[in-house]
């Protein structure tokens, strides 16, 4: 399969934020995956990671809005779609029990 630049930046930028977040700490990731959205405001890849950065922090209110918009966009990918829609459904109702 061909790659495409714009996957490859998001690639870059993904493995970046989990490369900062090893070396200099979570915060350094945060602003690494804030610059790609800049740069790719469209990008699924850019916006699942952040939601994921949310989710590990433990910040599953900033999580919310971000799966809720993915859901509503074009995903290609099977297993993300999955997850997508399992964080919706499942993720959601677990916090409202707590």
């Amino acid at each position: 399969m061909e790659q495409h630049p714009a996957n490859a930046i998001e690639a870059a930028y993904v493995n970046l934020a989990y490369a900062l977040t090893k070396l200099e700490g979570h915060e350094a990731s945060l602003d690494v995956l804030q610059e790609g959205l800049e740069l790719l405001p469209s990008s699924v890849a850019l916006k699942h990671s952040l939601a994921r950065w949310h989710l590990s922090q433990r910040h599953a209110p900033q999580a919310d809005p971000i799966y809720e918009e993915l859901s509503g966009l074009p995903v290609n990918d099977p297993d993300l779609r999955r997850e997508i829609e399992a964080y919706r459904t499942v993720g959601k109702k677990g916090r409202r029990r707590s």
